[in-house]
């Protein structure tokens, strides 16, 4: 990826959409690296609230009752259900919004929406495309 940088003979007629949309590709790229982590710490803090939920709903009526002075959040009804909601409806959310986006781009790359795709290896079995039929050419 470029800086931008005019550094090569003709870089001065360059269009603006080709600076515009290189910015994007570089943003993509640090981007796709944070999402990538999204998936393992999403499993990793639903093990933790798994946890949580499992405490809430056994010994903590017990704690609450026989530490009812003690300074821990986790003691506090209001806050251990107001984080567990939180939770669900954020990982709620992020599904909505990620079959959505999933939605849109197998939309816009589908070669029935878009006959100039094209569909790849996986997206066929066995060498033939979805909704196409196998014909054996006899050759003579």
């Amino acid at each position: 990826m470029s800086s931008g940088e005019p550094d090569y003979p003709g870089s001065d007629d360059i269009p603006d959409r080709i600076v515009e949309n290189d910015s994007r590709l570089e943003h993509f790229a640090d981007a796709n690296d944070r999402w990538e982590e999204v998936p393992e710490r999403l499993a990793e803090d639903w093990d933790s609230m798994a946890k949580l939920i499992a405490y809430y709903e056994s010994m903590w009526r017990d704690d609450v009752r026989d530490f009812p002075e003690a300074p821990f959040g986790v003691l506090s009804e209001d806050g251990v259900w107001n984080e567990m909601g939180r939770f669900y409806e954020s990982v709620k959310e992020i599904a909505l919004t990620a079959d959505r986006i999933v939605r849109e781009y197998e939309a816009d790359n589908d070669p029935e929406v878009d006959p100039g795709t094209t569909p790849t290896d996986e997206e066929t079995s066995d060498g033939i495309a979805p909704g196409t039929d196998a014909a054996i050419i006899d050759e003579p």
